[in-house]
This record gives structure tokens, C-alpha cells and sequence, in this order.
């Protein structure tokens, strides 16, 4: 019986194998934000198997790093967060010029979740928001070096700047746990605006991303902060070359396009790509439980 199992085991993941496409690691559970708005940022601008790399690195932070909050921004840690930011840019440049390109991708499409996610789990969208006017949200100017609020800033959902406060767009972000927030803070819960319409927001807000169906002018939360994120992950891998081209000013070019290059055999070989792929037929087989928990979040 227990032989008979392990080769059950063994057929089921095969047929994992078969069918998980190569393009989408989460495809099994249908939550694929993070893939389309890294996609839509980069595809044209590096290959096909670094694109690839880059959104298997980022997906996985949901797995790896669930409880790290400086990976998502949670529980305000917009300090931690962005010394994050900075230290994985900093990674990716080093390991791209040390011609590692699994070292460099991993820590680009990490740094990609983490910066996706602070649109997300914010209150940036909100704060933005002025209705009766066109919408024109930006993108942070300085995702770097956003100061910890206060214990005693509010989590504050009304629409618009905040009237009384020395910074009328001022963010927070919710808790997660969603038990640890403390009060007159907002829960992971409260903000977080990952949900897309496939999975029911066409029948209002579900639980767990009640501000993905909120609007501003007519545009959902949802979109806005996806088309926030998409635009800031483009001006991330601007900024990415305009650091390699600082740093390595003699070999920049051929330093980018190691990063940006790359081949599909390469792809399956170097640093055991296999995990690429394996990674959708191990969801299949994970429990239902688990896969709630660790995809719930974004």
C-alpha cells in the first residue's frame, strides 16, 4: 500500500508537471495579481525566462515571507519596508554584476512584491481620492524613506485628504494578524484591496478585501491601486538601471543585458528552475486549509 501511494504521489505530481504552464507559478489558485501587474510592467523589456524568474520570486513571497511585514507593508512598518526595498535593489544590482541571474531576479521580483503590495495594503488610494474630480493618482515619490506613523495616527477609510493633520495625504497600513491591530488602527482585512472581480466582487465586496470594491469616481479601489502598482513597477526597474549604470559605468550595458536576457534551457537549469515549475503541481496537492491561509493575502 505505501509503495502503491508513492506512486499514486509520483503520477500526481507528473501530471502537475504537464499541465502547470510555465507563465503563471500560481495559476492553480487564481489569484494572479501580482503576476499581471509584473507582467504587464516588464514583458517587452527583459525576456521571457527572466520575466518568468521574476514573477516566481515575487509570488513566492506570499509563501516564504506571509509573516514578514516588511515583505507586504503590513502593520505600518513602512520604515522596515522600505529599507527592504533598498537592500533588494541593492542585491539585484550586485548579483547582476556578478552575472548571477537567479541571485538577481529572486531579489528583483521580492523587491517588486514588496512595492506592489504598498498600494494594496494602504491607505494611499483613499487619500487620493477627491470625488467629483478626474481621477489622477500618483505613485509615491518617495517609497524609500516613509517615516513610521505615530501610535496614535488613525486609520482613517473616509475618502479625500485628511482635514486637521500636518499631512493631509499621511498613510497607514493595516494589521496582519488582523487580532494584532491595535485600536483606532485598520486590520490587513480592512484595507487590503488584492480581490478582483473573477473572484465576486461583480456582487459587491467580499470578506476579505472589502475596499477592492470601493470607488472613487466610478474606478474600483482594485483597479486603481493595480494600475498604481503597475506604473511604480515600471519606474522600479527604471531606477534599477539607472543604479547599475551609476555603480558599474564601464560594463552597465552588458551588465543589463545579462539581466534582462536569458533562455528558457538556461531557465530549467540554473539554480534548479525545476522549483518554477514544480511550485503549481505542489499547490494542487496542498490542503484546501493552507491554501485559504496562504492565499489570502497579497
Amino acid at each position: 500500500m505505501r509503495r502503491r501511494i508513492g506512486l499514486s504521489f509520483i503520477a500526481m505530481l507528473g501530471l502537475g508537471l504537464i499541465l502547470a504552464p510555465v507563465a503563471s507559478a500560481f495559476w492553480i489558485v487564481g489569484q494572479t495579481v501580482h503576476q499581471d501587474i509584473t507582467r504587464e510592467a516588464l514583458e517587452g523589456l527583459v525576456s521571457d525566462a527572466t520575466l518568468q524568474r521574476i514573477v516566481t520570486a515575487n509570488a513566492q513571497t506570499d509563501i516564504e515571507e506571509q509573516d514578514l511585514h516588511a515583505a507586504h507593508f503590513d502593520s505600518e512598518s513602512f520604515e522596515a519596508g522600505g529599507a527592504r526595498l533598498r537592500e533588494l535593489l541593492e542585491e539585484t544590482v550586485r548579483k547582476a554584476a556578478d552575472r548571477d541571474k537567479e541571485g538577481s531576479t529572486s531579489a528583483f521580483g521580492r523587491a517588486l512584491h514588496t512595492l506592489q503590495d504598498f498600494y494594496a495594503h494602504s491607505t494611499w488610494v483613499g487619500r487620493h481620492c477627491i470625488e467629483g474630480e478626474p481621477n489622477d493618482f500618483p505613485i509615491h515619490p518617495d517609497i524609500f524613506d516613509i517615516a513610521d506613523p505615530d501610535p496614535t495616527f488613525p486609520c482613517i477609510l473616509e475618502k479625500g485628504p485628511m482635514e486637521g493633520y500636518d499631512d493631509p495625504f499621511a498613510v497607514t497600513t493595516g494589521y496582519y494578524p488582523d487580532d494584532t491591530t491595535p485600536p483606532g488602527k485598520c486590520s490587513h482585512a480592512e484595507l487590503n484591496k488584492d480581490c478582483t472581480k473573477e473572484e465576486g466582487l461583480e456582487n459587491g465586496p467580499i470578506p476579505s478585501c472589502p475596499r477592492s470594491g470601493e470607488t472613487c469616481n466610478g474606478e474600483s479601489f482594485h483597479e486603481i491601486a493595480k494600475a498604481l502598482a503597475v506604473e511604480h513597477t515600471r519606474a522600479f526597474y527604471d531606477l534599477l538601471l539607472d543604479t547599475i549604470r551609476a555603480e558599474y559605468p564601464d560594463d552597465a550595458e552588458e551588465i543589463i543585458e545579462f539581466f534582462n536576457g536569458g533562455s528558457v534551457v538556461c531557465a530549467a537549469v540554473e539554480g534548479g528552475r525545476g522549483t518554477t515549475i514544480l511550485l503549481p503541481a505542489l499547490l494542487v496537492l496542498m490542503p484546501p486549509f493552507l491554501l485559504r491561509r496562504r492565499f489570502g493575502r497579497g
